[in-house]
């Protein structure tokens, strides 16, 4: 796997002091999704927060001193926008290694009023396991072994980790859970690109760039600060089809809006409510 990690900066004091200080970092951002041939604004949130994970149960620990542990950067992506009528809401779970690579988990629920589906990889020695829950007849109930690629969904966390480890070049991957079931793909490895290199506007920007052209020609565009803790400032999806002979692109994109550092698990009551404000988030 063309992916490489950077253990001393993961390791490092001003690392820790951001993402070791009890804390999760939550950004709300405005959405535009394209769906059912339209687009729909909606909200997007990324709550990042670091965690004790088992090894082997590949789940978060009760207790953070087990020899059973790996520390995790989890991000829990969110989006809600309404088609019509009927409300959608999306939630992804990726669990990366704090020193960077490939994700160990990844979950996806998406549900609206036709109904919902769920999906899950877990990490194995040769590739991930597979499982699929869906009430579409044509994706049905799955469950498979797949081989090694990289999950689309281990970019997010790379970003915040060290995006100078971020895979460049070519190299396999899992396009993510999310994309896979809006577009009925089968969930299957293929070959992607990958760039990174300066915003073309904002000097104090990055831009990473992934492209795949199978089974659609597909990127993801991140946009996120050069300098630590390197926040995700925007993101654009884009779908290329054909028209009247021309490449279109079909563009889903989300802006940031504001960013919190919350201890939110804690943060459960009523008198809590009114700090959503905070996030530009109406109550």
């Amino acid at each position: 796997m063309s992916f490489l990690t950077h253990t001393s900066w993961a390791s490092s004091e001003k690392f820790s002091d951001y993402w070791h200080a009890g804390l999760a970092e939550i950004s709300s951002y405005d959405l535009q999704q394209f769906r059912y041939g339209e687009f729909h604004e909606g909200t997007a949130t990324l709550i990042f927060v670091t965690e004790p994970f088992s090894k082997t149960k590949q789940v978060k620990l009760d207790d953070y001193r087990s020899s059973d542990k790996v520390d995790v950067l989890k991000l829990n992506y969110t989006k809600n926008f309404y088609t019509g009528v009927y409300p959608y809401h999306v939630m992804t779970s990726s669990f990366v290694p704090q020193i960077g690579g490939a994700a160990i988990k990844v979950t996806t629920t998406i549900q609206e009023w036709c109904g919902h589906v769920f999906s899950q990889i877990n990490q194995t020695k040769k590739g991930y396991d597979y499982q699929l829950y869906s009430y579409f007849e044509s994706d049905g109930d799955q469950s498979k072994v797949l081989s090694k690629a990289l999950p689309e969904e281990s970019l997010w966390a790379q970003v915040r980790i060290d995006p100078q480890a971020l895979p460049v070049g070519e190299f396999a991957i899992y396009p993510s859970q999310e994309v896979s079931r809006f577009r009925h793909w089968d969930y299957r490895a293929v070959e992607a690109t990958g760039k990174l290199e300066k915003h073309i506007e904002d000097e104090g920007l990055m831009t990473y760039t992934l492209v795949h052209e199978q089974p659609q020609k597909r990127s993801l565009i991140l946009h996120f600060a050069r300098e630590f803790p390197h926040t995700i400032i925007a993101w654009e999806e884009k779908y290329y089809l054909m028209e009247q002979g021309k490449e279109v692109a079909i563009t889903t994109k989300a802006t940031k809006k504001k960013t919190v550092r919350w201890p939110y698990w804690q943060m459960n009551s009523k008198k809590d409510k009114v700090k959503l404000k905070d996030l530009g988030i109406e109550s």
